[in-house]
């Protein structure tokens, strides 16, 4: 059975590269895949949880290829690149990390200062943060979700269209927007955050 966020969102896993990486990230070298099946790459109870949880969120939005999914650590959410990680070093949390866009030249600083406002209105009660990625000039919003939340796959399923939504609200209001208006924003002139 699809869950109601997979009707009103689309997922989709990113083709993969002959190297093992999804093919949207193939030119710009920032990640790196090892040729190695996914289990051996995962071990501890936090991954079993990771594994368990990314079947069912690929069963929820009727994704066939959960193998591709847990090799490459990735989907594509709303035309958005989604890594989804579990890291051994934070075991009772996995992470999804959102790529919202790349700054354009000129505002990088001012963007930045947006950020850490938002990051400290809106998304610290979130587990999350917003931060540039200094290789690519790209805007990223970490997003930490503990285990011990108890979510399922129509869980994440819901919280990953959520935050397309403020990707999508990133992207036009600050990222892509016109001049005018980020000056705007910028200056103060218009409030920009919305909770």
């Amino acid at each position: 059975m699809r869950h109601k966020a997979a009707n009103r969102c689309l997922f989709r896993i990113p083709a993969l590269s002959g190297r093992g990486k999804p093919a949207s990230f193939q030119d710009t070298g920032r990640f790196f895949f090892r040729r190695t099946h996914w289990l051996s790459i995962f071990h501890s109870m936090s991954s079993e949880r990771y594994i368990q949880l990314i079947q069912d969120l690929c069963a929820t939005v009727g994704l066939a290829n959960v193998d591709n999914v847990l090799e490459a650590r990735t989907i594509e959410v709303e035309g958005f690149d989604v890594r989804l990680d579990c890291f051994d070093s934070d075991a009772e949390a996995m992470y999804a990390n959102f790529h919202f866009g790349t700054v354009t030249a000129g505002r990088t600083l001012t963007v930045f200062r947006l950020m850490l406002e938002a990051n400290l209105l809106v998304y610290a009660q979130d587990q999350a943060q917003l931060g540039i990625d200094t290789n690519t000039g790209g805007v990223i919003l970490i997003i930490r979700l503990p285990f011990s939340l108890g979510i399922d796959g129509q869980g994440l399923a819901d919280l990953l269209a959520h935050y397309a939504e403020h990707g999508r609200y990133w992207r036009q209001s600050i990222i892509e927007s016109s001049d005018e208006m980020f000056e705007g924003i910028a200056s103060g002139e218009y409030f920009w955050l919305r909770a």
